[in-house]
């Protein structure tokens, strides 16, 4: 017999990552689909973080 997997996205990621949802507008979520959805999202935050560790650190 197989193994079976299980269905749908992982809770967390061997990395530590996890799933999040956010209600946005319909507009919204349609101009951050047209400029790389998730990707895009997760660049902005590290860009972000690490504007706002180099103020920490001054």
């Amino acid at each position: 017999m197989t193994e079976k997997k299980p269905v749908g996205a992982p809770k967390k990621t061997p990395e530590g990552g996890q799933r999040v949802t956010f209600y946005l507008p319909r507009d919204v979520a349609a101009w951050i689909r047209g400029h790389g959805g998730a990707r895009w999202i997760r660049q902005q935050a590290y860009k972000v973080m690490e504007k706002k560790e180099e103020t920490k650190n001054e």
